[in-house]
């Protein structure tokens, strides 16, 4: 069974990357390169360790966190390549609606 930690780690160390580099940076931060850098020097090191530590606890082997964090790359990639095509859009209309229907 493929390590779900690692793959959970994997795709938010992914997706912080891809968003760091092609979202842009909201308003309330400086428009400067740490903005954009320190998010993914952060969770890169720590993303590492935690696959590393799935492994020095004994909990999976080697492949499976290899697949793991496949996984969470692959998902990161999707979810990210959904979200900025319009998913994001389509979650605002649902929300609307839902908070239509709960005040009604």
């Amino acid at each position: 069974m493929p390590s779900t930690h690692s793959a959970t780690i994997t795709f938010f160390a992914t997706y912080i990357l891809l968003a760091a580099t092609y979202l842009p940076v909201h308003h309330s931060f400086p428009l400067n390169s740490t903005s954009r850098v320190v998010p993914v020097l952060i969770t890169f090191p720590w993303a590492v360790m935690i696959v590393m530590s799935r492994v020095w606890l004994g909990h999976h082997t080697w492949a499976q966190v290899l697949a793991g964090s496949a996984y969470g790359v692959v998902f990161a990639f999707v979810w990210y390549a959904l979200w900025t095509g319009g998913l994001n859009e389509y979650g605002k209309v649902v929300e609307k609606e839902f908070a239509n229907r709960m005040f009604i």
